[in-house]
Order: structure tokens, then sequence, then C-alpha cells
């Protein structure tokens, strides 16, 4: 458990401490030394969405990108989770009631 306070970006963890774990991405499998397990989480979040909505992206245009920066292999520009919430929350503002339901 981390502090409220405790910065996310710039908490790490051994490389070791990803192997073994429920998350299927492979970020620690290029020769990282250290690992930041908010950003594995978000990686997984988005390749869950991949296999289980990844079709929907011909239909909802902007879910491609939304996908792309959950998933993307340069950690830096990955998502964070509160950029997620926020890229989602702007992305449903573009919808109508009627293209939402």
């Amino acid at each position: 458990m981390l502090l409220a306070e405790g910065d996310r970006t710039q908490y790490r963890l051994p490389y070791y401490e990803s192997w073994g774990t429920i998350n299927v991405v492979t970020d620690t499998a290029q020769g990282e030394h250290d690992f930041n397990p908010f950003v594995v989480d978000v990686g997984a979040l988005g390749w869950l969405f991949c296999v289980k909505f990844q079709h929907l992206s011909w239909e909802i245009l902007a879910f491609a990108p939304f996908l792309d920066k959950l998933t993307i292999r340069k950690l830096e520009s990955r998502f964070t989770a509160d950029g997620t919430l926020l890229f989602f929350e702007e992305i449903m503002l573009q919808f109508s009631v009627a293209e939402l339901d």
C-alpha cells in the first residue's frame, strides 16, 4: 500500500516482481530493471479491452486511439488511470444520448 500523498508516477518495483502476476502485458520483457505497477495495470486493462472490444473500433472511431494509448509500448506515453478516465469522459461528451444507447 502506498501513502495517499505518494507520487505514483515515481513508484517502482524490481522487474522480477512483475513475473507470475495476473498481468498479461510483457512490459518487463525488454530488459527493464524496474517497473511501475500502475503503468502495467493500465496496459493490462488495455489488453483486456482489445481482446473484448477491439472489433468496435470500426463503429466507434475514437475507440482505436483510446486502445492505442492504453497499450502503447513507450511506457512514459501510456495513459495513466486518471488520463484514461479524462480521455474517456471527453469522448463521451461528443456523443448524443441516442448514439450512446
